[in-house]
């Protein structure tokens, strides 16, 4: 004999039928390849009108340094509220000391044309061979083997010493465009580098794992390099992640690891945020959209209501608590609002002579400051005309 359905049972089952099928945090393939297609046929219309000089007419012979910069690709996520504001790292107040790492499918690096060196930083207690010449070491084998480029490889001594003035510190900031150091000495960054190299993602440092290893060091950076990215979190609700130079995506295989890199990136922001919309786009064309979140957008309009509504009542309890006493208005609090309801009307006036008195010398006040300017604006005419003159 089955078993006999209970109202609860039948209420349950109401509620999941209704229930909404949640938003699906993959991004459709087509849509990210019709993004990158639509960014690349206007670089290519941008690059066959301005082949030539607008002013002279004539074929340019050289470039602008501002063209070398306009195939470069970024994902733009829009949050409801401000990133600064809806993360774990806000709370402690150190949100720009910490980078944000984003996982990747496969490396972004190799697609930035400007990349210049990685800037690694390992504990001073280090023992092992960092040499970049010698090739037992691994730093070698990541430069010459994995075709990584590794920079300079300094210590927080050297930090404090060599590169303890302005102008070396900068220019050991300007050689690299990544700083990976070892996370036990990640807290005497800000102190070491200065606060203003916080300021760009390319000198503020990363945490990599070191653990006094070679093995460890080179498969912190190897990691990094080929699967990881950073950026900065943003004061506001809009972030933006470098995917390096479109045009670098040259071949087939190149396009489809760029897709999966789109989608891997969207994937973690959209589990982790309420995001309202995610964009492509190049340096200097339009914003493509390649996602957008109905719920996220209905969301933020409800609490943009909801706060005008509390506004609104807010004005309206203002309205309210204001009465007119013998042509006086006077502003009461809910209290002296009370009593107003249930007094006396003859009696007003002696009831709340402190208020009205004090309205009327604030009335008298502001009307002797508009007699004032009434006053002075002919006087400044007059000075203006004699000038003229």
């Amino acid at each position: 004999m089955a078993p006999k359905t209970t109202k609860a049972t039948k209420a349950k089952k109401a509620a999941a039928s209704k229930k909404q099928e949640p938003i699906s945090n993959d991004i459709p393939e087509k849509r990210i390849e019709s993004a990158i297609s639509g960014l690349e046929k206007y670089l290519q219309k941008e690059e066959d009108t301005e082949k030539v000089n607008e002013k002279t007419g004539k074929f340019k012979l050289i470039s602008d340094d501002d063209d070398e910069l306009k195939d470069k690709l970024q994902l733009i996520v829009v949050n409801n509220v401000p990133f600064n504001e809806d993360t774990d790292v806000s709370k402690t107040k150190k949100a720009i000391f910490k980078p944000l790492t984003i996982t990747t499918e496969s490396s972004v690096h190799s697609h930035i044309s400007e990349f210049k060196k990685i800037l690694v930083i390992v504990n001073d207690s280090v023992k092992f061979n960092t040499d970049k010449e010698d090739e037992t070491s691994e730093i070698y084998k990541l430069i010459n083997e994995d075709k990584i480029p590794v920079g300079e490889i300094i210590t927080p001594k050297k930090l404090k010493t060599l590169y303890k003035p302005f102008e070396n510190k900068r220019q050991l900031l300007a050689d690299h465009s990544v700083i990976l150091c070892d996370d036990s000495i990640i807290t005497l960054m800000p102190k070491l580098l200065g606060g203003k190299a916080f300021n760009k993602i390319s000198s503020t440092p990363i945490p990599i794992r070191v653990r006094n290893s070679p093995i460890t060091l080179s498969t912190s950076i190897k990691n990094f390099w080929n699967k990881k990215t950073a950026a900065k979190y943003p004061n506001g609700s809009t972030l933006n992640v470098n995917l390096g130079n479109l045009l670098t995506y040259s071949t087939e295989e190149d396009k489809k690891h760029l897709i999966e890199n789109i989608k891997v990136i969207a994937k973690q922001f959209l589990e982790k945020y309420m995001i309202r919309s995610i964009f492509l786009k190049s340096n200097f064309s339009p914003v493509v959209p390649i996602f957008y979140n109905e719920k996220s957008l209905k969301e933020l309009i409800k609490s943009k209501e909801t706060a005008k509504a509390k506004q609104d009542e807010e004005s309206e309890e203002v309205i309210k608590n204001k009465v007119e006493i013998n042509g006086v208005e006077i502003e009461l609090n809910a209290f002296n609002r009370a009593l107003y309801e249930i007094a006396n009307p003859e009696e007003l006036e002696t009831i709340f002579k402190k208020q009205i008195h004090s309205a009327k010398k604030r009335n008298a006040e502001d009307s002797e400051e508009d007699k004032n300017e009434e006053v002075k604006a002919p006087a400044k005419k007059q000075k203006k005309a004699a000038k003229k003159d």
